[in-house]
């Protein structure tokens, strides 16, 4: 059977995200393992936000965005991480959230950025692990190969 176009586009497709997933994780794995112990400096606020979204039940979802300064070795970093783990999401009232987000991270208050040692420009506001988050984005990656390789051989080999 030949191989048709479309299967070749839908290949690439799903390679081409494998390696960003697979590669973004892999890069945050090994920063991690690197720096087993995160480094403490002070750092300022520069914007904070809640961000609301309806998700799939149709329910509020805010996510806090934030944007902080920071010095290491004299060289100043900015940074949007709040956690190594990604964005937080917060389920729960609006006012709550926004209490939240104006007493921690008030743009112009001083902060504890946590940060990379042997890579300054890695830095969170929360220094919690996610080496699991991390290992579990590496294996959806390859078993989202796998299934679209399992995929492509049953469109080939189909008689």
């Amino acid at each position: 059977m030949k191989i048709k176009l479309v299967d070749i586009v839908l290949g690439l497709v799903v390679v081409g995200v494998v390696a960003v997933m697979a590669g973004g994780a892999i890069r945050e794995l090994r920063v991690r393992l690197a720096n087993p112990v995160w480094a403490e400096t002070e750092g300022v606020m520069l914007a904070s936000s809640l961000e609301k979204k309806r998700n799939k039940y149709n329910a509020d979802d805010y996510t806090l965005n934030v944007e902080y300064t920071y010095q290491v070795a004299g060289e100043t970093f900015t940074s949007t991480r709040l956690s190594f783990a990604g964005g937080v999401e917060i389920d729960g009232p609006s006012a709550e959230m926004e209490a939240l987000r104006s007493s921690t991270f008030a743009v112009g208050q001083t902060v504890t950025v946590y940060y990379a040692p042997t890579q300054p420009r890695y830095s969170a506001l929360f220094a919690h692990s996610t080496v699991g988050r991390l290992l579990g984005m590496i294996a959806m990656s390859f078993a989202i190969l796998g299934l679209f390789g399992c995929y492509f051989l049953y469109r080939l080999f189909r008689g």
